[in-house]
């Protein structure tokens, strides 16, 4: 036997308490409280996140207190693809990085993965 279910339906959502545990939450409280920016659901972080794209780049760096050697200069040098360029300046060391507890490294030195604030 299969359920079914009507578009739009959600199959699942988070209790109360596990929405405030969230990532995402923690990082809007964060953005109230540091940056003085409000966003009463996610898709209003989304927008944010597109229409200001180099304050919600710079943010994160904040955010998860990026410890850098040298500091950039520029977050973002042109909204082109290929070939955008990141932080400009910035020099990292990442031998310094996983002793910090806020990131973890996977197989591919790619893939980093954030972990809190």
């Amino acid at each position: 036997m299969t359920a079914s279910f009507a578009a739009g339906t959600p199959l699942w959502e988070p209790s109360e308490e596990v929405k405030q545990k969230a990532n995402v939450t923690q990082y809007i409280q964060w953005l109230a409280r540091e940056k003085g920016l409000t966003f009463q659901i996610y898709e209003e972080l989304w927008e944010w996140s597109l229409s200001h794209l180099e304050d919600f780049w710079a943010s994160l760096w904040d955010y998860f207190h990026i410890q850098a050697v040298q500091s950039y200069s520029t977050v973002l040098v042109e909204r082109t693809m290929p070939g955008a360029q990141w932080f400009l300046g910035a020099e990292l060391n990442y031998a310094e990085i996983p002793s910090s507890g806020r990131m973890c490294f996977r197989e591919n030195m790619h893939d980093v993965e954030y972990f809190g604030t």
